[in-house]
């Protein structure tokens, strides 16, 4: 994943807040869909978002930055509901599938274990995500990607690095 640079995403991308500005960023940058705050709504008041940013090769792309282990929690659930609603909420599905389509015209959905849920990660401390992860993180990460496989889908981590300050 790019770097994730506030002052530059600041001055020269759209947003009000900063999660906001690096997924329509990378969104342009890699020619990704951008799913930030398109949100699906079901029964009842019923809004998930599906991911943050979806790309062809079919990679559900979850960005957060590393501020809390509640914000990790969060992160880590955004996962594991969008693979178990792909499983079981068709009108999910299509959703999803819409958006992809509009990146790749003749993409179907295929297997479960054609997609995989990448948990982008913000941090400015050095070393390895899995090192670097808060106690309760690492062990809400295990949990929701033991969930997330259980679908059938892969699950990835992934480290953006992000100046200090």
């Amino acid at each position: 994943m790019p770097g994730w640079d506030d002052s530059y995403l600041k001055a020269h991308v759209e947003g009000r807040y900063g999660e906001e500005r690096y997924n329509r960023w990378v969104a342009q940058k890699c020619g990704y869909m951008l799913l930030d705050r398109d949100l699906y709504r079901g029964r009842a008041g019923e809004r998930v978002e599906i991911c943050d940013l979806l790309t062809k090769d079919k990679q559900l792309i979850c960005v957060k930055r590393m501020d809390g282990s509640d914000k990790m929690s969060h992160l880590f659930q955004q996962g594991s509901v969008s693979a178990r609603m792909l499983m079981t909420n068709h009108a999910y599905r299509d959703k999803l599938m819409d958006r992809l389509r509009q990146l790749d015209p003749g993409a179907t959905f295929g297997e479960a274990s054609h997609w995989t849920v990448v948990f982008a990660i913000a941090t400015s401390k050095p070393g390895d995500l899995k090192e670097i992860m808060y106690f309760f993180s690492r062990a809400a990460l295990k949990m929701h990607a033991e969930a997330i496989k259980s679908c059938g889908f892969r699950v990835a981590l992934a480290k953006i690095d992000k100046p200090s300050g």
